[in-house]
């Protein structure tokens, strides 16, 4: 019974369950939110964030 709280697996689930406000992609990192992984201006995320996806890349690939 000693052994399982050493395990090496008890500490990644301890903070798996602890951190469940933060978002984790497939290598663990911390992310604020879900997003492509691509990288924009500001200013150019505001001005298609409330746009449909395609009306977003219309908008990107005029400008």
């Amino acid at each position: 019974d000693k052994a399982k709280g050493t395990e090496p697996t008890s500490s990644p689930d301890y903070e798996w369950t602890t951190r469940t406000e933060d978002l984790l992609d497939d290598d663990g990192t911390s992310i604020p939110k879900p997003i492509p992984n691509i990288c924009l201006p500001a200013e150019i995320l505001r001005g298609v964030k409330d746009l449909a996806p395609e009306d977003a890349l219309n908008k990107l690939l005029s400008s």
